[in-house]
């Protein structure tokens, strides 16, 4: 068994939110003080990630938590890019600059499954908000509770 990276993604995102006055740059992730968050996926191989979690790899394949029905509008599964997001935060958020909470990568993660119309959006945030806690402690708890997704790099609503 093995934890698997399901999906890859060779080139930058961005999503414009009102979240401000918080910043970060790392090599995969870039967060500015406008709001815009930024995954640098044109980065070597490109951003990989697993998609929802959990998952696992057995005998070269991969089971775990469904990631959606494809979005016509992108040819990706509906959770893709709140996952790609969602992923990216937590992966940096010991970094010693990461000024974002859990709360508020996962309020993001919802954001983002609503506006991919995902119909399981309310149950896959909860589990986030429940197991997110697994994954050890966050730098900051401060957490600006009305966060918007104004615009965002891939196809518009």
């Amino acid at each position: 068994m093995s934890r698997p990276y399901k999906f890859i993604h060779g080139h930058a995102e961005w999503i414009q939110t009102n979240i401000k006055d918080k910043s970060i740059e790392t090599k995969w992730l870039k967060i500015q003080t406008n709001g815009k968050i930024t995954i640098k996926g044109n980065q070597g191989e490109g951003y990989a990630w697993d998609g929802c979690s959990p998952k696992i790899k057995i005998f070269g394949k991969i089971i775990g938590t469904p990631d959606g029905l494809i979005d016509p509008r992108t040819n990706k599964p509906k959770t893709y890019y709140a996952s790609m997001f969602h992923d990216a935060i937590y992966q940096f958020k010991k970094h010693p600059h990461m000024q974002l909470s859990r709360k508020e990568a996962d309020i993001i993660f919802r954001i983002m499954l609503q506006r991919g119309n995902f119909k399981a959006w309310k149950l896959y945030y909860k589990v986030v908000r429940w197991g997110g806690g697994i994954y050890g402690r966050w730098n900051t708890k401060h957490t600006q509770e009305k966060i918007t997704i104004e615009t965002f790099s891939w196809v518009q609503d």
